[in-house]
Order: structure tokens, then sequence, then C-alpha cells
């Protein structure tokens, strides 16, 4: 599953914030506090979508966000089995 977000690290206060619309089609916008530093932003992102999913937290190489200057996406893979 490919979910479109819009990131906004170092926020002061972090969680879904709605949809944004953009000219490539909706995107959900999420705050996490983490600075966009080794990663952090990414982890806490894929972190703050498992808590709203009430799924629990997938392993780093099935929930993944690009990094600055790629498309704001992440990737959420369901294991298999």
């Amino acid at each position: 599953m490919e979910l479109r977000v819009k990131a906004q690290p170092r926020a002061r206060r972090p969680g879904l914030g709605g949809w944004a619309d953009s000219a490539t089609g909706p995107r959900l916008r999420l705050a996490v506090n983490a600075a966009p530093e080794d990663g952090r932003a990414n982890r806490a992102l894929c972190a703050l979508l498992a808590e709203a999913l009430h799924v629990p937290l997938p392993p780093s190489r099935w929930c993944r966000a690009p990094r600055r200057g790629k498309r704001p996406a992440a990737s959420w893979a369901t294991p298999p089995g």
C-alpha cells in the first residue's frame, strides 16, 4: 500500500492534520516532532502511521519514507505470509 503524505518535521504539535490538496492528488498531512536528520523524522512518521492505523510498528524495511527531494509518499508493505 502506498500512502501519499505531506510531512512536517519539527512540528510543535505532532499528529494527523487532515487532507491537503496538491497537483498530484490528495495527501495526508502528518506532523512529527523529530528533526529531519539521520532518518529520525522518517522513523517518527512510520510510528505515527502505525499508531493511527492501530497496527504494530512494522520493521523498517516495510515502512519507509523517501528523503527530501523525492516524492513524499510512505510505503507500507504487508509482511509476507
